[in-house]
């Protein structure tokens, strides 16, 4: 089967995530890849139910209740 990586995309402003979900589109076509995305929309949000099943992980460092850098350390410490 064909190989699919997850990624997490962390960004509470719904433009940035979808700018970055297109830039994902576009490197996966221009490399035959599948990947999987999941937004979420802050740091508390993604670490919530947190699975150790993301290959990357963009993370905006300015989002309401946990900033990026808050949750960076806490998925460190998951995983």
């Amino acid at each position: 089967g064909e190989n699919v990586r997850n990624i997490a995309i962390v960004e509470d402003q719904d433009a940035a995530a979808r700018r970055l979900n297109g830039y994902i589109e576009k490197y996966a076509a221009e490399k035959g890849q599948t990947f999987h995305v999941t937004r979420f929309c802050n740091g508390e949000e993604f670490l919530k139910d947190y699975k150790s099943v993301f290959a990357v992980v963009f993370m905006d460092i300015q989002m309401p209740k946990k900033d990026g850098m808050e949750a960076a350390v806490e998925l460190r410490r998951l995983d």
